[in-house]
């Protein structure tokens, strides 16, 4: 194997192998030649590594992803951008922390805006996950259940749904800031998870989770009153991942999530797509658990 090896490289001697046994730093030399040769950069590079960074936050604040996906997406941008790849861990540490602040950010934002928009909203959400006195079921888990009749009783009950839903006026919050896929998350979590299990969750999680899934509610309630021919008056607005269409003004600037505020997000979705789904957008070269 060595011969033939030194036969393609034009190495005259292949016993020269041997020396990499007598000089351990030799291996290391050849290493920083070939990267000085095709133009690698090193993973600890300042400006590379905040360029990574950069990408890596935005990525995960723009897309709703798991942990896998945004790993696979942070090699291919390292491969991409010539920079050598650090250890396994190294990146399988970083992309649950990246993940992490971007939900975060994700929660203090929708549960801050809830408070500015209405200061009496937080506590008015967090009161449907109690058992009214007499009843089996929260008041939130009332109003996630959409009408299966067509009498003239369930169109009165569904319209009383419609009302209850509407009585929060989350019209008002000013989330155009925050892509649409990410609400989509917290609302499915509130969709799914029982009043008690909600009830627990900390805040601000807790009124960001009730917060997406009443605007979801909201979203989905006028088009789930029956009509006179016994169907639904109107179909469901959602996007393609079960949430319902709240989409952000054109050219809006989406804050950086990783503290520091280093580099400004630029809309809802990245204009240019990787292969396996797209990269996050960036500035210069270069924010889903529960």
């Amino acid at each position: 194997m060595a011969e033939h090896l030194a036969a393609q490289l034009g190495i005259e001697d292949p016993s020269v192998v041997k020396r990499y046994t007598e000089r351990p730093k030799m291996a290391y030399e050849h290493a920083w030649e070939i990267r000085d040769a095709y133009e690698y950069h090193e993973y600890e590079d300042p400006e590379w590594s905040r360029r990574f960074r950069t990408f890596l936050h935005g990525r995960a604040w723009t897309h709703a992803e798991g942990p896998k996906a945004l790993f696979d997406h942070a090699v291919g941008r390292l491969r991409r951008n010539r920079v050598l790849l650090p250890g396994v861990s190294v990146l399988a540490r970083q992309v649950p922390l990246v993940r992490k602040v971007a939900d975060q950010w994700l929660h203090a934002t929708v549960a801050g805006a809830a408070r500015r928009a209405v200061a009496a909203l937080p506590g008015d959400l967090v009161a449907t996950l109690r058992t009214p006195e007499g009843s089996r079921f929260s008041e939130l888990e009332r109003l996630r259940r959409p009408p299966t009749r067509t009498t003239g009783t369930a169109f009165v009950h569904a319209l009383e749904r419609v009302d209850g839903i509407g009585a929060f006026q989350l019209g008002r919050l000013k989330l155009s800031q925050i892509p649409p896929n990410r609400m989509a998350s917290p609302a499915r979590y509130a969709l799914g998870s029982k009043a008690a299990l909600l009830e627990r969750a900390v805040e601000p999680k807790r009124t960001a989770m009730l917060t997406a899934v009443m605007r979801h509610l909201e979203a989905k309630a006028i088009g789930s009153v029956p009509g006179p021919d016994g169907h639904p008056e109107h179909g469901e607005a959602e996007d393609g991942e079960g949430a319902p269409v709240h989409a952000p003004s054109a050219g809006v600037g989406v804050a950086d999530p990783r503290a520091g505020g280093e580099g400004v997000v630029r809309g809802a979705r990245p204009a240019e797509h990787e292969p396996g789904g797209g990269h996050g957008a960036e500035t210069g070269s270069d924010p889903g658990g529960h």
